[in-house]
């Protein structure tokens, strides 16, 4: 099997979403830091499989003889939840047909046999030196995955804290203000924040879907495997 990815770029810069607590307290008296904290971890998962926001697509280098494609998660503390296209060169891959997924251990892309170059011993080459050229041909798959937070989750990449984190703040008042018989509750402000929020999800996903050609998908993520290299 081949190496699952490695993030051998500049690592991404993160941020707590638990800081955003910070603009929520003074609006919710007699509330705990612990219960802002797991709203916003709460409306951070939910914002995340509302919108896809986390899409990336990752470039592996098919090796010779090798079928198998682990897929691991790119942003920090998710998950790779599912598998919306995969691509060989420029060619898009169908499922079943031409490639299948597994998800034990990791979630692994196995392509056909039939797109896998034949891996040459030292005699063969020696023997025949045109099929050097064969071996030196380089294809690429794409694979671009969703992932999402895991459970509790709350570092997320600075991009998404600078852009969506007024979203997630929303999502989170929701859930505090509509508590019942808590000092806090507030059944109006609830709605109006429920409105913020669910413009703040309709913004992402058309965002999302206008990017959808796209390899980066509407997270604007990117990961290029160089495993191969090292």
């Amino acid at each position: 099997m081949s190496k699952p990815f490695e993030n051998v770029r500049k690592p991404l810069a993160v941020s707590s979403i638990a800081q955003l607590g910070l603009k929520m307290i003074h609006r919710l008296s007699g509330c705990t830091d612990e219960e802002v904290r797991r709203a916003l971890q709460s409306a951070y998962s939910d914002f995340c499989r509302l919108t896809s926001c986390f899409t990336n697509t990752q470039e592996i280098e098919i090796e010779a003889g090798e079928t198998e494609y682990p897929v691991v998660p790119y942003t920090p503390e998710c998950f790779v939840d599912s598998i919306t296209r995969v691509a060989l060169n420029r060619r898009i891959l169908k499922a079943g047909r031409d490639f299948t997924i597994s998800t034990s251990p990791v979630v692994t892309v196995t392509i056909a046999e039939r797109f896998v170059p034949e891996a040459y011993t030292a005699e063969q080459l020696a023997a025949r030196p045109e099929l050097m050229s064969r071996q030196d041909e380089k294809s690429i798959l794409r694979v671009t995955a969703i992932e999402l937070p895991r459970l509790n989750s709350e570092r997320a990449p600075r991009w998404f804290y600078d852009k969506y984190g007024e979203a997630v703040v929303a999502g989170a008042l929701v859930k505090l203000f509509g508590m019942t018989n808590k000092p806090w509750t507030d059944g109006v402000q609830a709605q109006h924040e429920l409105v913020r929020w669910e413009n703040y999800v309709t913004e992402a996903r058309l965002r999302g879907i206008a990017d959808d050609h796209s390899t980066s998908g509407c997270g604007a993520l990117s990961a290029l495997d160089t495993s191969g290299l090292l």
